[in-house]
């Protein structure tokens, strides 16, 4: 068990010793920020994938709907 440390010219105790180890390593670091830097762009793309995905199951109802009441989509001339 360490008693006390030196860091950049200065004398820390056991607590600021144990404090320092628990701090993550800096590539652990960078990997939240981007993390939390990544995550707006991935919620929007989330959102509208949702949108896209209710309105194409709403138009394959509706198709399905004409095709079940016998009418074939054509546009009469």
């Amino acid at each position: 068990m360490f008693k006390a440390g030196f860091v950049e010219g200065n004398v820390i105790d056991a607590t600021q010793v144990l404090a320092l180890a628990k701090i993550p390593s800096r590539e652990e670091l960078l990997s939240i920020l981007l993390g939390g830097l990544k995550a707006p762009g991935n919620n929007l793309v989330s959102v509208l994938q949702g949108t896209l995905r209710k309105f194409m199951y709403a138009m394959n109802a509706i198709i399905d709907k004409k095709k079940s009441e016998g009418e074939t989509g054509e546009v009469p001339q």
